[in-house]
């Protein structure tokens, strides 16, 4: 009798541990700080410390649900300007390796944290569905401090995800790169699966 109690009670404690293992695998996967991403680039080269050191200017938009979307711009000395999105465990940070050759042809660079990520307030990733509405403030906030810009967008993972989603909806968009972006949300939930060894 003691063993079937056992058993009971390692069943009952699997069917409650597993889901809430897959549901925060899947709303909270393993993030790494805008802090860790900058010394790893400068300490491997990716990231130039003399674009940390520029005139970069913070803004702050609405997102979804009252949340507030946190970012930064810097002014070029061209019309275009390209917004980098980050991926689900990345922060704008992970776009510094990306902007230089941008900076240095002297576009306007815009990094931003999806809510949930880096300075931007509370949330949880929705893998580019509420990150959309998150790409479409920042977009308005270009327009609204940079008039007549021709706007790209660069998205990686998530970011790409969301740029996807976002393009079918607005004509302001001059050009779209969408870097590694997953086809369906199934696809990255199988992918996520498999990083904590699920089947």
């Amino acid at each position: 009798m003691p063993v079937l109690i056992i058993i009971l009670i390692v069943f009952l404690a699997s069917a409650l541990v597993l889901p809430l293992k897959v549901t925060l695998l899947l709303l909270r996967p393993e993030k790494r700080t805008t802090e860790d991403i900058i010394s790893s680039g400068i300490e491997d080269g990716s990231v130039n410390p003399e674009i940390l050191a520029m005139n970069w200017k913070d803004f702050e938009v609405g997102g979804v649900n009252g949340g507030r979307v946190s970012g930064q711009i810097l002014e070029g000395l061209c019309g275009d300007c390209i917004i980098f999105c980050h991926g689900v465990s990345g922060t704008r940070a992970s776009a510094l390796r990306m902007a230089e050759p941008f900076v240095d042809a002297g576009w306007g660079v815009v990094l931003f944290d999806f809510q949930g990520y880096g300075k931007s307030g509370r949330g949880v990733p929705s893998y580019g569905i509420r990150e959309k509405q998150q790409l479409a403030a920042v977009i308005l906030y270009v327009q609204a401090s940079r008039p007549g810009s021709r706007i790209h967008l660069y998205g990686i993972s998530m970011g790409a995800a969301t740029v996807l989603q976002y393009l079918p909806d607005s004509d302001c968009i001059l050009r779209a790169a969408a870097d590694s972006s997953f086809a369906t949300l199934k696809d990255q939930i199988y992918f996520r699966f498999s990083q904590a060894g699920l089947p």
